[in-house]
Formats: structure tokens, sequence, C-alpha cells
């Protein structure tokens, strides 16, 4: 996007796009877009990141250009190729010619955004997933509002046991005032949910009707006042409705807060009083943790999630649940080991793997456009790691065996008619088709990965699956579940560079080798992937984390992708 300067640029990313419409009244009106970009500051090696505070800027579209960039997870951070460019310094650089420099700019992915055509789809809602979410979320508020009511009562019976009943009226209010906490809390986030007033034609929230009113928006927020509201009844209660007992307790705590002010202040004396000083310490700490006591049954069902959920399929079903729950379950796992786990020392296998424990599939993607040798340098991180961490999944498989390949050690053989079953069956992660002949020696048929295969790399041998897949593939594997995926994208610095190589194929001849025209194709088919892998869910969700340029020879780069996997897998 334009910097301050002229001739100065800065980066940013776009958060916000609109469409709007210029021209004077009597003329026609020319349609447009307009995006709104958070800017990003440099912090060193081409890497950026969102500035702190930093305020979104409005530009048009036009303005801007598309750069070439990679999420590196690793530093939080988006990598911007750059490239040295000649500029002219101008007469006033050099008497009787013109100086020539260079200067550094990032490398675009085209010359401009294309913007002809171009719509943003509303989002297609399906009904019956909205309803059973809708269903799901009102149980969820009257489970923590029964639950938090149900706790309240035992604890404040508890307290009048031991403190008695004075106390466990106090408590008790405090519990009251949970509650209204928890029922404006719900307000509020009925209100974040609710479109036009309503939630898929049934009104939603605590209070009814259409649109957005002030009111309505506000009264969620005042759940905050929830505890303010309940000390200044109790000073309140103290002052003026407490009785004669209430009256004495009162009056030697307000003398002392008198004292207290007028010890602050040289012996003034007298004057008006906080109306918080009339409420006594133990009722303030009885009232504060009634009103505290909707979280502990909150800790403790997840807390009971972590110690009960150990079946297998339990574990699937907490994928469901908080975060922390799902750290807690791995923790338990990995330092219980399992049941399973405490046979053949398949724990102790998968440590040695860099955190694949046995409940957690780990995959390492080396993907990149086609000329990276992605599979060759997959294959030799297998073959080359002293540690024996890593393994290829066994792939299924239609062509016919070759000669000491053995069925379910170096693929799963199947006939094209049990391949197609599990195809339409939804059993693969990835599927494709290579063209050439099936007989032994031939590379010709269908291959397919399901995320069994995946999983028996970890659970059975304790290893770090590796695959090297195109972009395209690569976006299948976001729907694993319960999976690490450590990606690394390889590639070229520019186009340029890969059509240089693509050309040099060509001149060398051999496998590989490319004609003129496929040459262009190659070239164009890279753009696509590159473009897909930046702007495609993979992208989009940060799915590489890493990204190697293959431009000092493949042991150079086979270095770096082993130098990233073990720094990944240290995490």
């Amino acid at each position: 996007m334009p910097g301050k300067w002229a001739g100065d640029f800065s980066i940013g990313q776009i958060r916000f796009l609109q469409k709007t419409t210029n021209g004077k009244k009597g003329e026609e009106k020319r349609e447009s877009w307009i995006a709104d970009v958070a800017p990003f500051k440099e912090i060193g090696e081409d890497l950026y990141r969102a500035e702190k505070g930093g305020r979104a800027g409005t530009y048009p579209v036009g303005d801007l250009k598309p750069l070439s960039y990679f999420f590196i997870g690793s530093s939080d951070a988006f990598k911007v190729p750059h490239k040295l460019v000649a500029v002219e310094e101008g007469e006033g650089g050099r008497e009787g010619g013109v100086a020539q420099a260079k200067k550094k700019v990032p490398v675009q992915m085209a010359p401009a955004y294309t913007t002809e055509g171009f719509s943003i789809l509303p989002p297609k809602l399906d009904q019956t997933v909205m309803e059973a979410s809708r269903e799901k979320y009102d149980d969820l508020k009257k489970r923590i509002l029964s639950d938090t009511a149900i706790f309240g009562l035992v604890a404040t019976g508890l307290t009048g046991v031991n403190a008695g009943v004075k106390d466990a009226e106090i408590f008790l209010a405090g519990v009251v005032g949970s509650l209204a906490y928890l029922v404006l809390l719900t307000q509020k986030a009925d209100d974040m949910g609710r479109v036009g007033g309503k939630e898929g034609g049934k009104e939603g929230g605590l209070i009814k009707g259409q649109g957005g009113g002030l009111l309505r928006r506000s009264v969620g927020s005042t759940r905050f006042l929830v505890p303010v509201i309940l000390i200044a009844g109790l000073a309140y209660k103290n002052l003026y409705v407490g009785g004669e007992e209430a009256a004495a307790g009162v009056a030697a705590l307000g003398a002392a807060a008198s004292g207290v002010t007028a010890g602050a202040v040289g012996g003034g004396g007298g004057g008006a009083r906080p109306l918080f000083n009339y409420v006594p310490q133990d009722e303030f700490w009885a009232a504060t943790l009634g009103f505290l006591s909707y979280r502990v049954p909150m800790l403790g069902r997840e807390i009971g999630e972590i110690v009960t959920r150990r079946s297998e399929k339990s574990k699937e079903e907490a994928k469901s649940v908080g975060g922390s729950v799902r750290m807690g379950l791995a923790l338990v796992d990995r330092l219980k080991g399992g049941e399973e786990g405490r046979d053949g020392g398949g724990v102790v296998e998968a440590e040695a793997a860099g955190g694949a424990y046995r409940n957690e599939v780990t995959v390492l993607v080396v993907s990149g456009p086609e000329g990276m040798n992605k599979r060759a340098l997959a294959k030799k991180l297998v073959e080359e790691d002293p540690l024996e961490r890593y393994k290829e999944p066994v792939w299924v498989t239609t062509r016919t065996p070759r000669e000491g390949e053995r069925d379910g050690i170096d693929y799963h053989f199947v006939e094209d008619f049990a391949f197609q079953v599990m195809r339409e069956r939804g059993n693969f992660l990835v599927a494709y088709k290579k063209e050439g002949g099936k007989e032994a020696g031939g590379e010709g048929g269908w291959y397919g990965l399901r995320p069994s295969d995946l999983e028996d790399v970890t659970r059975k041998e304790g290893k770090v699956s590796v695959l090297a897949l195109n972009a395209y593939m690569a976006d299948k594997l976001l729907a694993l579940n319960n999976a690490r995926i450590i990606a690394t994208w390889v590639t070229l610095n520019t186009v340029e560079q890969l059509r240089e190589r693509y050309m040099k194929r060509k001149k060398e001849g051999g496998e590989g080798a490319m004609e003129e025209e496929e040459v262009e194709a190659a070239v164009s088919r890279a753009t696509a992937a590159i473009e897909h892998a930046l702007l495609g869910e993979a992208g989009r969700r940060g799915f590489y984390e890493h990204t190697i340029y293959d431009d000092k020879g493949e042991e150079e780069t086979l270095k770096k992708l082993r130098d990233f996997a073990d720094f990944a897998l240290s995490l």
C-alpha cells in the first residue's frame, strides 16, 4: 500500500472490503472497492507482524498491490520475499547523466488486484446445524444456572453451620448476585448472536423485540454493576435497616472509619464517610465468596472431564470442549501413558519422535510448487535421520505390485472396485489418479491415503508421518482431527526463478524434461499453486509454518528442512 512519502510503500493486511459508488450528481455512477488495511511493521529478515495499537487505514483497492508471503508460525509473523530493482536517482545524483541504484522491493504476486466481476457472497447457513447449535447453547445456559444455584444452596447451608445464620444470609445474597450476573452475561451473548433482533426466525435473548435498540444492547453490560450493588446494599442495610445491634456495630465501624479519616487529614474529624465503610470485613468476604461461587461448578466440570474422559471415544467427544480441557487430557495421557502405552514401550518411542505421543498423530508435510523435488526431500529426510523418527505412511493403490514389494508394508494393494467403494464412502483424506501403465514397474493407477494410515505410523510405531504433497492435496489434511500438522513450503524467490528451473530441466533432458510450451504451462500451474497456498483455506488458517527457498542446491535445502523439523518437534 502507499507509504508516507512519494515512491515509498508500506505493508499491511486487508481486514475489510466494501463496495462504494462514486460520481457527481448528474454523472454516471461508478462502482469501486475500498479496503481497510491494518499496518504491519518489519521485525527483521523480511518478517512482518501487525503493529500493536496500529490503526487501520482506508485505501482504494486499485492503489494496493498483492504481495507474495508465507505465514511462519514459529515467529508469529509473515515472510515477504524481496528483490532488488534498478531505480533512477535523477540528474542530481551525477553530473551529465542519471545514476543507477538498487532498491529493495517486495515481490508481487500480480501487478494489481482484479476487482472486475468480484463480489462478496453472503454466507450460507445450514438451518439444521444452526438449530442444533442453538439447542446446545440453550442447554448450556440452563446447566450453568442450575449448577450455580444448587452449589450456592449447598454452600449456603455449610456456611450457616460453620459461621452462623447471618453470614449464611449474606453468602446467599452473593449467590443471588452471581445468578443475576450469569443471566445478564447470557443476555450479552444472546445479543452478540442475534441478527436483526431474531435468531433463525425465533426471537432470541431475554428481551424480545426487533432491531438493536440501545436499551436492549446495554442491558448485558450492566452485569459489572452487580457486585457494586451487592456491597452497596449491605452497607445500606447496616446503616439504615439493621436494628439496634446493627446500629451499634455501624457506630463502632463508623467511629473507626472517622478516626482513620481524621488521622489522615491531621485531626479534622466529622464529614461524610464512604458508604462502603459500613460493611464489616467478614460480611464483605461472605458476599464476595457467594458472588464468585458460579466459578466453582464450572471448574469442577472441567476437572471431572479431565479425569473421566479416558476412552478413545471420549477423547473424540472432548474435541468439542474448551482448550484447557483438551490440554489437560493431553497432559494426563502424556504423564500416565495410558493403558495401551504401557505395552511395548510405545509411548517412550513416541516421545523420542518429538512430542508425537500416543494420542497425538504428528504429520510433517513438505509442500510447494512442482519442480521443488518434494518427494526426494521427504524420502531423504526419512532415510537419513539418525534417530529414525520419521516414516512415510503406507498408501492404498490399485497398481500392480513390483518385484519385492509387500502388501501392507510398501503399499496396500487393492482392486479398482474396492478402491472406488472406499472413495465413495469418503474413506480417503487424499485420493488421486496417476496416468500410465498399471503393470509391474508402472506408476499408473489410483492412490489414496486414509486417516488410519497416518494413525498407524504414530500409534503403532511411535514415529512422525512424512508426506510430500502439492498445495491442493495438503488442504485435505485440514480435515484431520486430533492431529498435529507441521507444514513447510519449499519454493523459489520469484516466478522467474521457477521458469529458469523448468527451462534448465528442458535443456538437460532426461526424466522430467519439458517442451517449450510445457515450461509456460508449468509456470502457470506453479503460480496457481502458490496463490492457492496463500489464499486458500490452508493459507488463511496459517497451515504453513515455515518457508524454505530451494535456491542453493538439494543438500542445503535438505539441511534447512532437517533443521526446521528438529526445531518444530522440540516444541
